[in-house]
């Protein structure tokens, strides 16, 4: 599988595609962390953003992930970013490049990629763009991946569980899938996809 990275709006225009065929989608969240890497799913038939999961960060969660996200059939995997120096991330649905990406998710990307293509083929195409949406290479078998802003998802995850009164070692286990559901959260309001269901 390749990814095939498109910008929030042509997100979007999935969405709306399949809304105007009164069909139902599926959208994946990606909270990828340093230890743990949340998932969650928004299913527009439900209207719900349901936390899926926790996968460990090692050399096993490439293969778990396009596990999920092939369980899923996403139009889209929001994947979160997050620099607390790069002010651009903001503005992540709109353009990105990969330099911009941190070290984490780049390696997570090429890791996911390694198991389909050439990643030193990948990388020299990567590092060569200002912009990873401009590439949008459609394929057959593609996950398309959208970058959003995650700043302080699993902070205010572990705030949530806190104040339902679960202990520490209760939200640890927790805390990342939380996360990935406050990223879809964000994305979803943010387009206003409730609106369009």
């Amino acid at each position: 599988m390749k990814l095939n990275f498109i910008s929030g709006y042509d997100a979007l225009q999935l969405i709306e595609e399949k809304i105007a065929l009164e069909k139902t989608y599926v959208l994946s969240g990606l909270d990828n962390g340093m230890k743990k890497i949340g998932l969650a799913r928004f299913i527009s038939l439900t209207g719900n953003v349901i936390p899926y999961g926790t996968v460990q960060n090692n050399n096993a969660a490439p293969e778990k992930i396009i596990k999920f996200i092939i369980e899923s059939v996403p139009i889209c995997c929001v994947m979160g970013v997050w620099q607390p120096d790069n002010e651009s991330i903001e503005n992540s649905h709109l353009k990105i490049s990969w330099k911009q990406l941190p070290e984490m998710t780049k390696n997570l990307l090429c890791d996911i990629q390694r198991l389909s293509c050439d990643i030193e083929e990948l990388l020299t195409l990567y590092n060569s763009t200002d912009n990873l949406y401009e590439l949008n290479q459609q394929y057959h078998e593609c996950i398309n991946i959208t970058f959003f802003n995650e700043s302080m998802t699993t902070m205010l995850a572990n705030h949530k569980l806190k104040e339902v009164g679960l202990s520490r070692k209760k939200r640890i286990l927790l805390d990342d899938k939380i996360a990935a559901t406050e990223l879809l959260e964000r994305f979803i309001s943010f387009f206003k996809l409730r609106l369009k269901v």
